[in-house]
């Protein structure tokens, strides 16, 4: 097994999130519920001959991360498909992953969109969170090269003695791009120099400034840096079938939850896990509905058909099962690097009941 000291970086950032409050970050609130509804008339009327639908919605709230892992809760709830099912959702935004599961561990929000692999690093830290359906089956990441260093850096093998960019230590970015490496051959401790870089902004600056030679990265960066600014050229892409070895293997972002949260109220479970599908294969049929919801949600500042060139290459990824197997893909990377130090059944970490859904 491959020595990392990020093991209990990641353990230590899931536990704090056991025993920190709901603070931590800025506090969302929903909107104000108005309060010059019309009061209700004295005698009962015919409220069922006037042609209003009076059907109370059940609020489900969601925590999310503002990137491509959480956008098919966007697509859910702007196509009225929570609607259809007498939800009415939240979807709560948080600056990182760890802060967005705090929230749902914490019960400050109710449910949760993030990397199928969290679901793993909680359960190892006690916490009883499972995966209800998935979003993508592909990661969000690609490396990109400087554009002057593309002639010699044609693929991962060559990156040996050379810098490459993650978003921080212990992050997903780290561990992409360690499993990465390590199937090419290459010790992501001795034969590359990891450099953290923060956000897409950073990525950006880093290539410019030449701090790095290659960076992992994932959208709006991708197409920042080899579109906008052309500072660099892609790489290798991991939402393609270009990721190398068993990186190709690794499913993306799904819908998570507390155990108790959904034996408190299955049938809303079961609803939701509808609406979740319903988006999935909506992306997944038209491209178009991804793209809608990016300029919307996420990429406002991008031209259209930059977005829509995003959205094409994405929403293949996007369908709604999930098997033990791939999670136990998860879990075999992850021994690997040294990220658990005991193995996790998938069983543990996914709930199937609404499988016939999924279909």
């Amino acid at each position: 097994m491959i020595p990392n000291r990020s093991l209990h970086l990641s353990l230590a950032v899931v536990s704090a999130m056991v025993l920190t409050a709901c603070g931590g970050g800025e506090e969302t609130t929903a909107p104000d519920t108005p309060t010059d509804e019309p009061t209700a008339p004295e005698e009962t009327g015919t409220d069922a001959d006037d042609g209003q639908d009076t059907t109370e919605l059940t609020d489900v709230s969601f925590s999310a991360v503002p990137s491509m892992t959480s956008i098919g809760l966007h697509v859910a709830n702007d196509l009225g498909y929570f609607e259809e099912e007498g939800i009415r959702a939240e979807i709560v935004d948080f600056d990182s992953g760890a802060a967005s599961e705090q929230a749902m561990l914490t019960g400050e929000v109710d449910y949760g969109a993030g990397g199928v692999v969290s679901t793993l690093l909680m359960e190892a830290a006690g916490e009883d969170v499972t995966n209800l359906v998935l979003f993508q089956s592909k990661p969000i990441f690609s490396f990109v090269v400087r554009s002057d260093l593309a002639g010699e850096i044609a693929g991962l093998e060559d990156l040996e003695g050379r810098t490459v960019g993650i978003s921080s230590p212990g992050s997903l970015t780290d561990f992409f791009a360690r499993l990465s490496l390590h199937e090419v051959g290459l010790d992501p401790d001795s034969d590359v120099d990891l450099v953290a870089t923060g956000g897409t902004s950073g990525h950006v600056a880093a290539l410019q400034a030449e701090q790095v030679d290659v960076q992992l990265t994932w959208e709006p960066g991708t197409t920042q840096i080899t579109e906008v600014t052309g500072v660099g050229e892609m790489l290798v892409d991991l939402r393609t079938d270009e990721a190398p070895g068993v990186v190709g293997e690794l499913i993306g972002s799904s819908l998570q939850a507390l155990n108790s949260t959904i034996e408190e109220d299955p049938e809303l479970a079961e609803a939701i896990v509808r609406a979740v599908v319903k988006a999935d294969n909506a992306i997944a049929e038209d491209p178009s509905v991804l793209a809608d919801a990016l300029e919307t949600h996420l990429f406002s500042d991008l031209p259209r058909e930059q977005i829509e060139r995003i959205a094409e290459i994405e929403s293949a990824s996007f369908r709604p099962s999930i098997t033990e197997d791939e999670i136990q893909a998860w879990v075999d990377a992850y021994m690997e690097l040294g990220f658990l130090e005991e193995p996790i059944e998938p069983s543990a970490v996914l709930d199937d009941r609404f499988a016939d859904l999924w279909q």
